[in-house]
């Protein structure tokens, strides 16, 4: 059982036991919490959305108890608050909290370790000899490690630092992505985390395959591999080739590409600063690539991928290279920022195939 089905079970367990603590027919519980934030956590009833949250100041609060307050949400509908606040006498006051406290326990995810990379590369199984000319030429260069992150169960992920924000661009998501805990326990069982806003922590594409299949989405979005690239730049054509086979390829290089990085970047500034950054781009390809695009697009089904699949494969032969780019562009440009907008807009992971279809951005 996974970190998502069971906080989910969680919640609802605890949207039953509020439920019958405030007198009122159970409905659903959301809880945010994590990033140093107060914890807050919504139950949604028949009669109105309630907010159970740390003791403090809070708009129409209904009562301050012992670690926690109870506030309502939108315009008093009526009677049942007063009737609400009658049957809270100090033992029921006591039974929710105990209620709460049970809950934050149920759902408290334990921290993972981390480990420098360059160091621990023989836990990443058959991707670590693609991998390690990466770890090591990145803490040259940066002065500071990729790292390993181990989890309770399954295989490790990767924690990249955000180190050149315009380049290293990771999926930046709405609060609820980070705080809310049953998207952090979801994003967990696939190898994710948010870190500070952004999706940094992420799994190996062997490592998400894997996480992926175990959740019964492996008939879902593309698939992620390592690619041992000969260029900075991954060719379109290489790329769109993959692409039509349902893959989706990630940019590595070899040491000797690493190490010449630093001359190559500096002829590069002088001449051009894009030129320099193209240099660049090659230590963030992995990290990028998993957190925005295969993640983004991890849920979308077969009915969605197939024509791209399609078009790609046929553009692969085209004589005409802006039909190469156009199908390059779509995938890394209004297919995954329409994917990225639905993340940050629903509720529970589930709802992505019920919300991807409005306004779906077609194909060039």
């Amino acid at each position: 059982m996974g970190a998502y089905t069971t906080i989910r079970a969680a919640l609802e367990t605890f949207a039953e036991e509020a439920g019958a603590i405030l007198g009122q027919p159970p409905g659903s519980a959301r809880l945010f919490t994590g990033s140093g934030a107060p914890w807050r956590l919504g139950l949604r009833t028949p009669n109105a959305q309630l907010w159970l949250a740390e003791a403090g100041s809070q708009d129409r609060a209904l009562l301050h108890a012992d670690g926690f307050s109870l506030s309502y949400e939108g315009e008093p509908p009526g009677e049942w608050v007063a009737a609400l606040q009658r049957r809270l006498s100090a033992d029921r006051q006591r039974a929710l909290s105990s209620a709460i406290d049970g809950l934050r326990s149920a759902t408290a995810l334990r921290p993972p370790e981390e480990l420098p990379l360059e160091d621990h590369l023989h836990e990443l199984g058959a991707e670590a000899p693609l991998l390690e000319p990466l770890a090591l030429a990145y803490r040259e260069h940066y002065g500071e490690s990729v790292a390993l992150v181990r989890w309770p169960s399954g295989p490790p992920s990767l924690l990249f630092p955000d180190v050149v924000p315009e380049q290293s661009i990771f999926l930046q998501g709405s609060s609820h992505l980070e705080r809310d805990v049953r998207f952090a326990a979801y994003l967990r069982d696939l190898g994710y985390g948010m870190v500070e806003g952004k999706l940094r922590l992420v799994p190996t594409p062997a490592a998400f395959v894997a996480r992926r299949e175990a959740l019964g989405l492996d008939e879902h979005g593309l698939r992620p591999r390592l690619v041992r690239a000969r260029s900075p730049a991954l060719s379109p054509r290489v790329w769109l080739r993959s692409l039509g086979r349902g893959v989706f390829p990630i940019n590595v290089r070899g040491a000797l590409a690493y190490r010449l990085t630093r001359p190559a970047r500096e002829l590069g500034r002088r001449i051009h600063r894009e030129l320099a950054t193209l240099w660049n781009s090659h230590f963030h390809a992995l990290g990028h690539d998993m957190s925005l695009h295969v993640f983004s697009m991890h849920r979308l089904e077969r009915r969605h991928t197939r024509p791209l699949t399609e078009r790609a494969h046929r553009a692969t032969r085209a004589l005409d290279p802006r039909r190469v780019l156009s199908v390059a562009g779509y995938v890394e440009g209004d297919l995954t920022r329409h994917c990225t907008r639905v993340w940050n807009d629903i509720d529970t992971p589930e709802a992505f195939e019920f919300q991807v279809d409005a306004d779906f951005p077609a194909l060039p």
